[in-house]
């Protein structure tokens, strides 16, 4: 147990991810290629609208309307194709995370059948129990959120930044003025929800008996005839405040961290977009990359935005449950006892 809090974040996620692969493996590699596809496509839009309407200016300036109609059809078929990935991948998520949890919980219980029963009496042993099965449950979302990241949303950001370098070096730095302060601020959050975890583990499992033993058709009757509903009922109460108290703690420090993150992207878009203006009264860029880089920067800050809410956040949240779930100790001591058989 006190090897698995030990791990780094790497070695957790490179724990995790073996898991999931060796569970998965052709999800995983599909799954893999359609998000480098998906980011690639997403990037080549902006540019591809560039062109378009650099296409359609020069038509209204006297230039031939048939040098406007290939630039139209790659636009429109990339932003189908687009729309295609971004149904498959939403379908895919859902099919790979369902398989490759179930498959984690087949996994995790035939370990845990290979442990001596007496364990099972040792409120030290329930507690790591508990956090293996939660860990189970979000090693897969850990895993993919993961992969969201780096290979969906990653490299959509590093060919926008070099897009927005090679038309004005001021634009590439406004972005990165965006994207690092959010980015230190998930990392502050990286702690404090692995140090939640670590608290609430044991008051997790507490109300979580009292609420059996009070609700639970096997002890439901039993409780009732010893009158002991009120003992228990103030119990569960008890730990469900500690509970709620700690993780409230952790959740108002954490919003404290992104109101500021919050109030940097908001100054970091106002920059963006007045460097746009500034650059097009300069005539340091074209009416076209004006129009797509100023389509395509809400959409590039949204995705910002959404990588840390929609991948980030959960990644930081799960890596404290999976990072403290000492899935290790409890799948090797059925490993050890089924070498030794």
């Amino acid at each position: 147990m006190n090897d698995m809090k030990k791990l780094s974040f790497p070695q957790v996620m490179g724990r995790a991810a073996g898991m999931v692969v060796h569970e998965t493996p052709v999800y995983f590699v599909i799954y893999v290629i359609l998000n480098v596809a998906f980011s690639v496509s997403f990037g080549l839009v902006t540019l591809l609208n560039q062109r378009f309407i650099d296409a359609v200016t020069a038509v209204i300036g006297g230039s031939s309307l048939a040098g406007a109609v290939m630039p139209l059809v790659l636009f429109g078929g990339l932003t189908i194709l687009l729309e295609v990935l971004r149904q498959i991948h939403q379908f895919l998520y859902q099919v790979f995370t369902q398989k490759c949890t179930g498959r984690l919980a087949e996994y995790l219980h035939k370990r845990a059948a290979l442990i001596p029963a007496v364990s099972f009496e040792d409120p030290a042993f329930l507690d790591t129990m508990n956090k293996a099965n939660e860990g189970r449950k979000k090693a897969t979302a850990f895993v993919m959120d993961f992969l969201t990241i780096f290979t969906g949303n990653l490299p959509y950001l590093i060919f926008m930044c070099i897009y927005l370098y090679s038309l004005k070096p001021s634009l590439a730095l406004a972005i990165l003025v965006i994207f690092v302060p959010v980015l230190v601020s998930y990392l502050f959050r990286t702690n404090a929800y692995k140090r939640l975890e670590d608290t609430v583990a044991p008051v997790r499992r507490e109300y979580e008996y009292y609420d059996r033993c009070i609700t639970d058709r096997e002890y439901f009757k039993e409780t009732r005839l010893l009158g002991a509903y009120g003992f228990f009922a103030r119990l569960y109460q008890h730990s469900v405040l500690r509970f709620a108290r700690e993780t409230a703690r952790v959740e108002y420090r954490s919003g404290a961290y992104r109101l500021i993150s919050q109030i940097i992207t908001l100054a970091g878009y106002l920059g963006v977009l007045f460097l746009l203006f500034d650059g097009v009264m300069k005539e340091q860029i074209t009416i076209g990359a004006f129009a797509a880089v100023f389509a395509s920067i809400g959409r590039m800050l949204y995705m910002i935005q959404d990588v840390f809410d929609q991948s980030v956040s959960p990644t930081i949240q799960n890596y404290g449950v999976v990072s403290n779930s000492s899935l290790s100790p409890v799948l090797c001591a059925g490993e050890r006892k089924q070498r030794k058989r």
